[in-house]
């Protein structure tokens, strides 16, 4: 297999194995709050409203916060497809060797 295929497989699989994360937190979410009821959930939105809505805030937060979050998670990512393709490359020279 060549190294160029290995990296995409690496890609692919690490960008599906983050969503299956984000899934599976979003599903976990969801079942929290439904274990709470509405009106656990009702009150918090409350209570993150009034701390956070309330009053005008700068835009730089917001910016500075997504930022940093999109530089975790790419570098999350290419450090998973790092692996993955380490971990790809030797099982693929391993196959090469015992066919070739």
């Amino acid at each position: 297999m060549g190294c160029m295929k290995v990296k995409l497989v690496s890609e692919w699989t690490a960008a599906a194995a983050m969503g299956i994360l984000v899934g599976l937190h979003s599903n976990w979410n969801h079942w929290h709050w439904h274990q709470l009821g509405r009106d656990a959930y009702l009150l918090h939105e409350s209570q993150y409203f009034d701390k956070f809505f309330v009053s005008p805030a700068s835009a730089i937060h917001p910016i500075t916060t997504f930022v940093v979050a999109a530089l975790i998670l790419f570098a999350a990512f290419k450090a998973l497809a790092f692996i993955l393709f380490k971990a790809f490359s030797t099982v693929a020279d391993r196959s090469e060797a015992a066919t070739g």
